[in-house]
């Protein structure tokens, strides 16, 4: 193999990419099995596939900077297909990314809509998730930003987000939790950090659907942890805190609510406990106003309840911290008779088989009779 990404370099810097880049480009689409690709005799498969991405590098590496420039739309055309981000095969991964590290080297020169491009395919190789691997890619948003003169990474997502984004969530009902749509909006949401609070009018909807109960387990228990981590960053600044407030009913009726039901099974048990995390971290980081809490509180307390009566002891505990976060709100629907509602519920939890359950209502019952 080495000797022929050798032959594949002086190809690349002696032979017009004229010649050779249809034909390479054709290739790897081919071998990948990429939806219309021209017919060719390349075998079909990651193997394959990873052969004929190492032999592009080579080819890319060789190639003046000029020429590159010339066919650089081909190039990012071929590197955006989604069959060449399958997770289940890693080596197919490292080709893409040595590709797209030449690419980068050479500062090409690109146009708005070729930025978008390049910018994407660097998204879709954050599903790699080596310390070493993460270090190049957070190099090549650097290299990306300084080529499209957006100033930095954050830059990029403010540019494309939305451009990305519209797209997905079009798409997002048939996800899996390792299709490449999914996974991209993964790495949007997670390497965008607080920016990615600036599309919630799009990101939200896309949560909303892929939660619902209908979807697979694990697709929603990926995106419930995706949710939860964009809520908790600690660089979202009070703006961004705020347009969280404007989508928190929703995320609770929505999202929360319909996870919390009860199902039998481990990961069932899992998704209940993630999606009331959800509901304590809008409370812990003051994204649900006192006003939206009061008016759900009727929907969301037999729920919180049935909770903590939950055989899952993660789910009992969650259950009780968000009990005592509402009760420090101190809600006017939280009246004398109300309260007394709720006390055989919290006064049985304190002969819980867990000592952090009743640790956990013990501290709900302070907030409870203060």
């Amino acid at each position: 193999m080495e000797n022929v990404r050798r032959c594949a370099y002086c190809v690349g810097f002696y032979v017009s990419m004229d010649i050779w880049g249809p034909l390479m480009t054709s290739a790897v689409m081919t071998s990948a099995g990429c939806r219309g690709s021209i017919r060719s005799p390349v075998a079909v498969g990651p193997v394959q596939c990873t052969g004929c991405l190492l032999s592009f590098h080579a080819f890319l590496k060789g190639t003046p900077g000029n020429q590159l420039n010339m066919h650089i739309d081909s190039v990012l055309e071929c590197l955006l297909q989604e069959e060449l981000y399958d997770t289940k095969h890693r080596p197919m991964l490292l080709a893409v990314l040595e590709c797209v590290c030449t690419v980068l080297d050479k500062e090409v020169v690109v146009d708005e809509d070729q930025g978008g491009k390049l910018f994407t395919v660097i998204l879709r190789l954050c599903v790699l998730n080596d310390s070493s691997e993460q270090s190049y890619i957070m190099n090549m948003f650097i290299k990306c930003a300084k080529i499209l003169n957006c100033g930095s990474a954050v830059g990029l997502f403010e540019k494309y987000g939305k451009d990305i984004l519209r797209p997905l969530c079009v798409q997002c009902k048939n996800w899996t939790v390792e299709s490449p749509s999914c996974l991209l909006f993964t790495s949007f949401v997670r390497y965008a950090d607080h920016t990615a609070a600036q599309f919630l009018d799009i990101l939200i909807p896309t949560f909303k659907t892929c939660l619902d109960p209908s979807q697979d387990m694990d697709l929603r228990l990926h995106l419930l942890t995706v949710l939860i981590e964009l809520i908790l960053s600690e660089k979202l600044t009070t703006e961004e805190k705020a347009m969280f407030e404007r989508f928190s009913e929703e995320i609770v009726m929505k999202i929360v609510i319909p996870n919390t039901i009860w199902k039998a099974g481990r990961t069932a048990a899992v998704l209940r406990t993630s999606a009331l995390t959800c509901f304590q971290a809008l409370l812990q980081c003051s994204m649900l106003p006192s006003m939206v809490a009061d008016s759900l509180l009727s929907n969301v307390m037999s729920h919180l309840l049935s909770s903590l009566d939950d055989n899952s002891e993660s789910t009992r505990n969650v259950a009780g911290n968000i009990l005592r976060l509402l009760f420090d709100l101190k809600l006017p629907s939280l009246n004398i008779d109300y309260l007394h509602s709720l006390y055989p519920d919290l006064l049985k939890r304190l002969d819980d088989s867990s000592e952090e359950v009743r640790l956990t209502v013990a501290d709900a019952l302070c907030s409870y009779f203060q």
